[in-house]
């Protein structure tokens, strides 16, 4: 039985990775700091690789990473002027974002090298999607339809 590893190491390499895939936005979080990681990611990879490390040592979040602001201002369907078509939006800290995605990933590659999620799982999979499910379910169906 595999055991989840109970550390993560934070590289700067793999946070200026991090923060170069971020998508750009305008919107601010509740710790003020605009989206622009992204562009200054060679000099700030290496202060926030070590930042996310303490944190996740001391198991000690900043507390503006703790918090969001909470939109609703996204339409999800059907007639814009029903109130229940709107779903709420939260802006976090984008530092916080940063450090989650390294954390899902070293999760997520623990998990599938370590066969604990099964080939057939398709959802928050890299290049597994519904469309991936639907195709490998037809091609299953059509083998079975001709023997």
């Amino acid at each position: 039985m595999c055991v989840l590893p109970f550390w993560t190491q934070f590289f700067p390499a793999q946070v200026y990775l991090t923060l170069k895939r971020l998508k750009p936005s305008t919107s601010v979080g509740p710790d003020g700091i605009p989206n622009v990681l992204k562009n200054c990611a060679t000099a700030v990879s290496l202060p926030l690789s070590h930042i996310f490390d303490t944190s996740f040592k001391d198991s000690i979040l900043p507390c503006s990473w703790k918090t969001a602001n909470v939109l609703c201002s996204l339409s999800s369907r059907g007639c814009t002027s029903n109130p229940t078509n709107y779903r709420p939006i939260s802006l976090t800290s984008t530092c916080c974002r940063a450090m989650d995605r390294i954390i899902n990933n070293d999760i997520l590659n623990f998990l599938l090298d370590n066969h604990l999620i099964t080939r057939h799982q398709h959802g928050f999979i890299c290049k597994m999607s519904i469309c991936t499910n639907l195709l490998e379910c037809l091609h299953d169906w059509s083998i079975n339809l001709q023997s």
